[in-house]
């Protein structure tokens, strides 16, 4: 979800037509979403979730404990609640954790471009 956070879920895909360059919904010429054909195949192979299930697709709860973080990170301040404490350490340890794949990714890649 934090490499691709607009890519659609499965569901979408299965249901509509998707331009898979830039993941979004293929609309007609009256802007509404083209549905896919029942001979039409997914696009799975092109996927950068490439496993095919809807893990990145956070519940309702889940986003709103992500946008209060979001909110709480702008802000600044004292969390009081233990609960949201806790759940905005998770979420801490996983963009912590998301950032480091990142910056591996780069330095990997310069390497084998033969940079410095």
């Amino acid at each position: 979800m934090l490499a691709h956070p607009d890519l659609p879920t499965c569901e979408v895909c299965r249901r509509w037509m998707v331009d898979t360059q830039q993941w979004r919904l293929n609309r007609n010429r009256h802007g509404e979403p083209t549905r896919r054909p029942s001979y039409s195949p997914t696009p799975c192979n092109q996927c950068p979730r490439r496993d095919g299930n809807d893990k990145i697709v956070l519940s309702r709860k889940n986003r709103q404990t992500m946008d209060c973080y979001f909110e709480h990170k702008a802000t600044g301040g004292t969390v009081a609640d233990p609960i949201a404490r806790r759940n905005f350490g998770l979420l801490e340890r996983l963009f912590d954790r998301h950032r480091r794949e990142q910056r591996q990714a780069i330095l990997t890649a310069t390497l084998l471009l033969g940079g410095k």
